[in-house]
């Protein structure tokens, strides 16, 4: 393969075929990068730093909803 192609594949098709447990060891061994978005994992074949051009969008209150104590395990002092 050659060094720094860019690689998309399904996240399904991927735990099909080999799982997602030896296809993410076999992406660190060769020392590249993968992310994930919408159920598409994008392999970066090469090993240089990630780097976003793009913040991601704030996150509200509204957004993240109502928690509580017992959404993290634990019970109030």
């Amino acid at each position: 393969m050659q060094q720094g192609s860019v690689i998309r594949r399904k996240r399904r098709d991927v735990e099909r075929f080999v799982g997602m447990e030896v296809f993410l060891c076999e992406v660190e061994r060769r020392g590249f990068r993968v992310a994930e978005n919408g159920g598409q994992l994008l392999i970066f074949c090469n090993r240089a730093p990630l780097r976003w051009l793009t913040a991601p969008p704030p996150m509200s209150l509204k957004d993240i909803g109502p928690k509580s104590f017992e959404d993290f395990g634990t019970r109030p002092p």
